[in-house]
């Protein structure tokens, strides 16, 4: 949808992109299954392939690698995990639900880091293919995350709710978010956008100056040279994007990336 130690900086999040590789977690397998199964070094090999093609920007090649992983230990939760991941980043939503849905049902069924990012980019996939599914999924996430991955979840639960068009509550969700941190700048900015499209501009522009007023904050997320945009853009989905575009120009109307990777024109309800 990060870590605030020390100066409390909301580290990058980016509700399509937050899928950082999930550690080699292998359910129990039956004595045909074991048969079948990789090596631990075999398959490690496979894991570090894949993860560092991924950190190349070599997207389909990771996609091949980690299917080989799958191919390798079905069974394997973590492998499906990272392909879905992978696929989120290639714009493959139906696909990377698949992926996702798989290893959030196969993963461990205790709260797990892996879990949680496995339900975290489970929402990411059904997001992007309008399923409000994502939302529900996100809570959990929140709810069993640790620091950072939990609040990314907890952003994407407001940065959903938008999506669907579910403003009010999408503003109740951010507010819950900076009352726990007040310092939560990516959640400040998203309430911000949020307040604009709900038409209640006075609250926008007190939550975006009491961003600005916070000297991290103005430097994150300024105004100037759309710069706010650029940081949020490809992290946040589009009708979040698009609004707050349109709060910093004053439109009713913003510009974002759709999920089909065109740049599109969104209307933003203002009365």
């Amino acid at each position: 949808m990060s870590s605030h130690l020390a100066a409390r900086v909301a580290l990058p999040r980016r509700l399509l992109l937050c899928g950082s590789v999930v550690a080699l977690t292998q359910r129990r397998a039956g004595p045909s299954q074991a048969a079948q199964a990789a090596s631990p070094a075999q398959l490690q090999d496979l894991f570090l392939k894949a993860s560092q093609l991924a950190n190349e920007g070599k997207l389909e090649e990771a996609d091949e690698t980690w299917t080989k992983a799958i191919e390798a230990a079905p069974n394997n939760s973590a492998s499906w995990s990272n392909r879905g991941a992978v696929r989120l980043q290639r714009l493959m939503w139906k696909e990377a639900a698949e992926d996702l849905r798989h290893a959030a049902e196969d993963l461990d069924k205790g709260d797990s880091p892996g879990r949680a990012l496995a339900l975290n980019n489970y929402g990411n996939a059904l997001v992007a293919v309008h399923d409000e599914r994502a939302i529900e999924l996100y809570r959990r996430a929140a709810q069993m995350a640790p620091d950072d991955l939990g609040e990314i979840a907890g952003q994407n639960v407001a940065l959903a709710l938008f999506e669907f068009g579910k403003v009010q509550e999408a503003v109740d969700e951010a507010r819950k978010l900076l009352r726990r941190d007040p310092r939560f700048y990516d959640a400040r900015c998203a309430l911000s956008a949020f307040l604009y499209a709900a038409g209640s501009t006075g609250d926008a522009e007190r939550e975006w100056e009491a961003l600005q007023n916070d000297g991290v904050g103005a430097t994150l997320y300024p105004r100037k040279d759309a710069g706010a945009v650029a940081r949020v853009r490809n992290r946040w989905p589009p009708r979040a994007t698009a609004a707050l575009d349109a709060f910093l120009r004053l439109d009713t109307s913003g510009n974002a990336m759709d999920w089909d990777g065109e740049v599109k024109s969104f209307a933003i309800t203002v009365v």
